[in-house]
């Protein structure tokens, strides 16, 4: 009874939606590690204003505290580490 027929709503909501994603499928990945990059950026600015009101020398000081976290990190965890790190560097 009711299953079935949330089931079908369910059906149905997705024929609708499925082609929306499809048309936008290709720049989710992209889109996703954009998000990543800008919000390890915004914790590494975040960081900074917390030290000091002259942010110029407190993030050069955060990146450098995050290059040092990266290298105590285990192995598995630092390759999904890196990419932050690195995104980071190139924005100075």
């Amino acid at each position: 009874g009711l299953v079935i027929k949330n089931l079908r709503q369910m059906t149905n909501d997705l024929k609708v939606i499925g082609p929306a994603f499809a048309s936008v499928g290709s720049e989710l990945p992209m889109a996703a590690k954009r998000a990543v990059e800008v919000l390890n950026e915004a914790t590494i600015l975040i960081k900074a204003m917390e030290k000091s009101v002259f942010i110029r020398g407190s993030v050069k000081e955060v990146r450098d505290e995050e290059a040092q976290a990266l290298r105590r990190m285990p192995s598995s965890q630092k390759n999904s580490e890196s990419n932050s790190v690195n995104a980071c560097e190139n924005v100075k």
